[in-house]
């Protein structure tokens, strides 16, 4: 994602229309991380005139910002090498306030420039629609071990209302047991704080869970959750997702793999998903494989209040090694618009885990028939690593959809377009690196934003996934905006 800005710790950006994005530092041997933000204007007429303010953790002012204007569909990046405040610190950490008179996409991208132990993940920022008093934490971990590494994660809350805000977040285990509830607060406006669960000692010696965030006074909030996986002395990855405001009777996910090699690395996924009803819900995974074919349908799973279900290919005897399709989780009986749930795709080298990144689930209603990437790349160097990106996308119509993708090149000149079709709640992928999928193919480089829209007036969800050949954890991905 171009360069990074050496931005560390807390890092909030909301936009009005307004984003809010969140993120911390490793909790053991912690590379530097730096952050480049990518804004989108997301009108296709006219021009956005912008402001970006930034803000130290306890709300107060840390740099005079940025004025900026953006013309239609243009994207341009805030980061180390350029468009960053002069008197904004090294080492600063704290939030960013984007405002605009038009609507605005944005999208933070993480990593750091150590080649050895090197990581990197995106996510995109809060509407100010999707604030709320209480966020919803699918998967939250302390001390869990699974291929080589050992995981944890910490979430940034931060406080996104006029005034001051206190709370408390509620920890439940998986398979149930005893809830765990800790206090926050109270959080100035535009104030941050951050919940390690890597030092927790109230989650005991380990902890594999879900968790809610609740605003009791004051508010709304926003939450950012960082998944971490250590291995001292060599390899980490690093992963990211945004907290969840509402269910749903679905969770989708675009692209699902089990063990499929390539360049090097074996790729599978999985669905963590949570109920945030009261009530039990029963759930099961169904699979669209490549290319069409039955459908497959797994076993019922029933999920508690509060709990956490993990649907995860590598476990899934009902579909083979090599398998490549899209999914969804869907509610069988119970509790209706009860699920949320995050979608992990990590791959393997010699069986531990060198790369990864995390994406929130689409919900049953989130299809739309345009979504706008802020940030799509090939072959952009940027050392240690040159950078591409793919998009992933699935019909939620029932029905064949005809997908095109307008790119938008960052300087200037005449867009590039490219269709094709998509079956019926099957994937597509518009991938540059591969001839004729993307319509990238008379592009040596690009870098810029792309509109994703359907022809056929049908429903679609979609991620882009970024990558680049390297022996750390270079792999990110993040949602587009409608």
């Amino acid at each position: 994602m171009r360069k990074f800005a050496k931005l560390s710790g807390v890092l909030a950006i909301v936009m009005v229309m307004s984003l809010l994005l969140t993120s911390g530092v490793f909790a053991e041997d912690p590379p530097t991380l730096y952050t480049a933000i990518q804004v989108m204007n997301l009108s296709n007429t006219a021009s956005a005139n912008i402001n970006l303010a930034y803000y130290n953790p306890d709300g107060t002012a840390a740099s005079v910002g940025i004025n900026d204007t953006l013309t239609a569909n243009q994207f341009k990046s805030y980061d180390a090498s350029q468009n960053v405040p002069s008197d904004l610190p090294n080492n600063w950490r704290g939030s960013v306030v984007i405002s605009s008179d038009q609507p605005l996409g944005a999208i933070v991208g993480m990593g750091n420039s150590d080649s050895g132990t090197y990581v990197s993940e995106a996510y995109r920022g809060f509407p100010s629609a999707e604030t709320a008093n209480t966020m919803r934490l699918p998967f939250i971990l302390k001390n869990i071990s699974d291929k080589g590494l050992t995981f944890y994660t910490q979430f940034s809350i931060q406080n996104t209302g006029s005034a001051a805000t206190s709370g408390t977040v509620t920890f439940s285990p998986l398979g149930g047991g005893t809830d765990v509830v800790e206090n926050f607060g109270p959080l100035q406006p535009g104030a941050a704080v951050v919940f390690e669960q890597k030092t927790d000692a109230g989650l005991g010696t380990s902890f594999i869970g879900s968790a809610k965030v609740v605003a009791t006074t004051g508010g709304p909030v926003a939450v950012t959750v960082m998944q971490q996986g250590e291995k001292t002395g060599t390899g980490r990855t690093l992963q990211l997702y945004t907290g969840f405001t509402t269910g749903s009777d679905s969770v989708r996910a675009p692209l699902l793999l089990k063990e499929v090699l390539d360049q090097g690395y074996y790729y599978s996924t999985a669905i963590q998903v949570m109920n945030i009803e009261t009530t039990n819900v029963v759930a099961h995974i169904v699979y669209h494989p490549a290319g069409g074919g039955a459908a497959i349908t797994g076993s019922n799973v029933t999920i508690a209040p509060g709990a956490l279900a993990s649907f995860d290919q590598t476990q899934d005897t009902g579909i083979a090694n090599g398998f490549v399709g899209s999914g969804e989780v869907v509610r069988v009986s119970g509790a209706s618009n009860a699920l949320v749930g995050i979608v992990s795709q990590g791959g393997t080298s010699g069986g531990v885990y060198t790369r990864a990144f995390s994406y929130p689930g689409f919900g049953g209603n989130d299809g739309a028939q345009t979504w706008r990437c802020p940030i799509f790349l090939k072959q952009i160097s940027d050392p240690p690593n040159t950078w591409s990106t793919a998009l992933q996308v699935m019909d939620v119509s029932g029905a064949s959809n005809s997908i095109k993708v307008t790119y938008y090149p960052s300087g200037g000149g005449a867009a590039i377009t490219f269709t094709k079709s998509v079956g019926a709640n099957q994937f597509g992928s518009f991938d540059p690196l591969q001839t004729g999928q993307s319509g990238l193919d008379g592009q040596t480089t690009f870098i810029g934003s792309a509109v994703v829209e359907s022809l056929s007036g049908g429903d679609f969800v979609c991620y882009v996934g970024q990558g680049a050949v390297n022996a750390g954890d270079a792999a990110m991905a993040y949602v587009p905006f409608k």
